[in-house]
């Protein structure tokens, strides 16, 4: 398929890798993966694409409370497709003030079509509207009990003209849990361990959208001559630290060539944490279990000196490839 034919905007494609996730058929990146390569989604598509489908995703639990809260909805009652296009929008209507609310509602309408149908688009089209003409400022600022508020940022809040999380004086782990983005729970959970401000804290931090976090590939590149790539192609946005560099949520990293030569690869803290905690060594052999994309493979085999024997496994056979590429690409 060439490029342009077919193509999807940004906002239109996210629902996608999102009902994939809904149905538990696939993976939201794989999903996005594919358009991309099948050439549907255009590059500078990409960033928000996945802005929103993640989005929608990390918020999931809220975003269905507040749609049921502004008008007649029920998520188990709606298809995974239609469903997706519902919490694509009301992703973008509390969480991406500078998209405006026409545009999310008249472009959901027009996806909800697409995916289920007229009469789909009719209820999507009721839905929304509700939602939108709930909508007293989209952004304020956050003050923790408010059940009209809708906590958007770690500071911000996005306020409705009616309780869109349940009263805290009648269920207080319900509306904490909401207001976190967290299944009450599992929250319960946290409570219970950490206390409920660093409970709150945690469940808000596992919502919020993440850093992409480089890291040096060691064995081709120094760290001064890294910092210098860095700042050079992405900006002093990037926070430079030694061997990794973070950039800041929204910014692409796809076309970096310090990615593209080998010379990085993107991993966040928590999964480099489990390779270096494992503290492999040259000329050990090591399992790497469910290992795609391939993150935690490249980085057992930097710090053991590209020295040794590592199998990795994964149970789809499609996303090994992703496995082999990234090796090659690190060499």
């Amino acid at each position: 398929m060439s490029a342009g034919t077919d193509t999807l905007s940004a906002r239109r494609a996210a629902a996608r890798p999102l009902a994939a996730s809904l149905r538990g058929t696939a993976y939201a990146h794989d999903v996005l993966a594919d358009l991309a390569a099948r050439q549907m989604l255009q590059a500078r598509e990409r960033p928000l694409a996945a802005e929103v489908a993640l989005g929608a995703l990390r918020h999931v639990h809220t975003i269905d409370a507040l749609l049921s809260a502004v008008a007649r909805y029920d998520p188990r009652r709606v298809e995974p497709p239609l469903r997706a296009v519902l919490l694509c929008a009301g992703f973008q209507v509390a969480w991406l003030d500078g998209v405006p609310l026409f545009a999310a509602v008249d472009e959901a309408v027009n996806g909800a079509s697409e995916a289920a149908g007229r009469r789909a688009a009719g209820m999507a089209n009721a839905v929304l509207r509700r939602l939108a003409s709930a909508v007293v400022e989209r952004r304020t600022p956050w003050i923790a009990g408010d059940p009209c508020l809708l906590r958007v940022g770690w500071a911000d809040g996005c306020r409705f003209s009616l309780p869109v999380l349940p009263d805290p004086r009648a269920d207080a782990m319900a509306h904490r849990a909401l207001a976190a983005g967290e299944r009450p729970a599992r929250l319960r959970l946290l409570t219970d361990r950490l206390g409920e401000a660093a409970a709150e804290a945690v469940a808000w931090a596992s919502q919020a959208t993440p850093a992409t976090v480089l890291h040096r590939h060691a064995l081709r590149i120094d760290a001064p001559a890294f910092a210098e790539r860095v700042r050079a192609e992405l900006g002093l946005a990037a926070d430079v630290a030694g061997d990794v560099a973070f950039v800041p949520a929204g910014e692409s990293v796809g076309s970096a060539a310090l990615l593209a030569e080998g010379l990085a690869y993107v991993q966040d803290t928590t999964a480099h944490l489990a390779v270096t905690l494992l503290a492999p060594r040259a000329g050990e052999r090591v399992l790497d279990l469910c290992a795609a994309p391939g993150g935690k493979t490249v980085a057992l085999a930097l710090l053991m000196g590209d020295e040794g024997e590592i199998v990795a496994t994964d149970v789809a056979p499609e996303r090994l490839a992703r496995v082999r590429a990234a090796a090659d690409r690190m060499g």
